[in-house]
């Protein structure tokens, strides 16, 4: 009799380890999700904010992007500018190699940043400070603006 309810005992500890361990994966994978929410919305933020001062200033802007010869406070207007934008953009960029952002969502900001890098001054911007962000970004940014070689006609 006592050894019976030794094994009962035992039985229920392993399945009292094994609800323990579902449980906790349930918390996990709830815990990431929110992780995952806070950080996408913290983007979005960051994201509006920047958006929300370009139509602020938008005259300023397209002005800076077209003139030939910029006066010294819309050079450092532009300059901020591409600051925030690469800024951003380097969030953007671990949160994706992080796993934390969806790939649509990263496929899209990319393309906004090639498309950006079209333009004489976010490239001579870039040039001048691209030190200042961190390897993984750099490189890739630096892919963007190399020019490719063609490919030979078959």
């Amino acid at each position: 009799m006592l050894e019976q309810a030794y094994y009962i005992a035992e039985l229920v500890g392993v399945v009292a380890i094994v609800c323990s361990l579902i449980f906790v994966g349930v918390q996990m994978r709830q815990n990431n999700r929110v992780t995952m929410s806070a950080t996408r919305h913290s983007l979005s933020e960051h994201a509006l904010q920047l958006i929300s001062f370009q139509a602020t200033h938008a005259d300023r802007m397209a002005r800076a992007m077209r003139e030939p010869n910029l006066e010294p406070g819309d050079a450092l207007f532009l300059e901020n500018i591409f600051r925030m934008t690469f800024q951003l953009a380097e969030n953007y960029h671990t949160q994706f190699k992080l796993g934390l952002m969806p790939e649509e969502h990263w496929t899209g900001f990319a393309k906004f940043i090639e498309d950006m890098l079209q333009g004489r001054r976010a490239v001579e911007f870039w040039q001048r400070y691209n030190g200042h962000y961190g390897g993984d970004f750099a490189t890739w940014v630096d892919g963007l603006i190399t020019p490719k070689e063609p490919k030979e006609k078959v």
